[in-house]
């Protein structure tokens, strides 16, 4: 299949990496920057676009769009226009009312298979979950709680987080889209029902840099939600609380357990150590790719994806 990456920054240079590694040596790539396009292509030894009319005579049958949210929804609407299979990073934009218009562009073409990036979902601690749930190992889903910590300046190191993309965009966007994904993932569509955000002040940015959402399922399942890039000390958990135990999840520990009540059942511990944070990416790729190869649709089409920011941008902006 004949592939093209928009965007070199540093999830379009992850993407690029990975293709090549997955055998993938059809494969075009496009930057704003002409000289990052260059140098990035001579690394990875494929061929660089000097504009879009170079990309359109290479014709690509699929296009990983790795380029700022603000660009998403006119550059996906483009490519399927022009009959490509689309993968876009989150956010999926950053204005609903280009989300939408982008759901009624894609519509138009049924056979044109498109995803949005989600990542989480193929990581192996949140799949036994969601595994979990679907089996009713916990009984009925009460509540849950989805937590992502993180501080920004270790993100890249040597690179100016000020300027960086998730400055701009803010945490509950940036951090935000991978947690709300997995709430909605595993226990199903949801309204907001409260939202707090706090300015990333300890960082000297004026965007946001916490959000707290709390989200009511439409299963009756209540959950909150708690993204930030200002807490020195990296966390990453799932909790889901069910009328028969509890199943939780931890990235730091590795491990996924499930607890059921009444000492009916000892608990049971399930553990994966990711030593390949990489192998994710991978796997959300390849469904991709043998999506749009099937032409069956992804797990996170774009409406889906619009639902999700839908509910991101309801919480950034009250």
């Amino acid at each position: 299949m004949r592939l093209a990456v928009i965007g070199l920054g540093h999830i379009g240079r992850r993407r690029l990496r990975l293709l090549r590694e997955m055998g993938q040596d059809d494969v075009v790539v496009y930057d704003s920057d002409p000289r990052r396009c260059v140098e990035v292509a001579a690394e990875f030894e494929c061929v660089a676009c000097a504009g879009w009319i170079e990309v359109w005579q290479y014709r690509p049958e699929a296009a990983f769009i790795c380029t700022l949210p603000d660009s998403h929804a006119t550059l996906a609407s483009t490519f399927l226009s022009r009959g490509c299979h689309v993968f876009i990073e989150k956010p999926l934009e950053i204005i609903i009312g280009h989300a939408e218009w982008l759901v009624d562009s894609a519509a138009k073409y049924p056979d044109r298979i498109a995803m949005v990036s989600c990542n989480m979902r193929f990581h192996p601690g949140p799949a036994q979950l969601k595994a979990w749930l679907d089996e009713g190992r916990i009984g009925e889903p009460l509540w849950a709680r989805f937590e992502t910590a993180s501080w920004l300046p270790d993100w890249h190191p040597g690179e100016d987080y000020v300027a960086s993309y998730s400055a701009r965009v803010g945490a509950t966007l940036d951090c935000g889209s991978h947690e709300l994904d997995l709430a909605l993932w595993m226990l199903g569509p949801a309204t907001l029902a409260g939202a707090a955000t706090r300015k990333a002040d300890v960082l000297g940015l004026e965007c946001d840099g916490m959000a707290e959402m709390l989200l009511r399922h439409e299963s009756g399942v209540l959950s909150t939600v708690h993204a930030s890039f200002m807490e020195n000390q990296y966390h990453r958990s799932v909790e889901v609380i069910g009328t028969k135990g509890r199943a939780s999840w931890s990235w730091e520990g590795h491990f996924a357990a499930v607890s059921l009540d009444g000492g009916v059942a000892k608990p049971e511990n399930w553990r994966h150590i990711v030593n390949d944070i990489d192998a994710m990416y991978r796997a959300e790729m390849a469904h991709f790719l043998d999506c749009a190869e099937r032409g069956v649709p992804t797990c996170n089409p774009i409406g889906q994806a619009a639902e999700t920011l839908r509910i991101l941008l309801e919480a950034k902006h009250g």
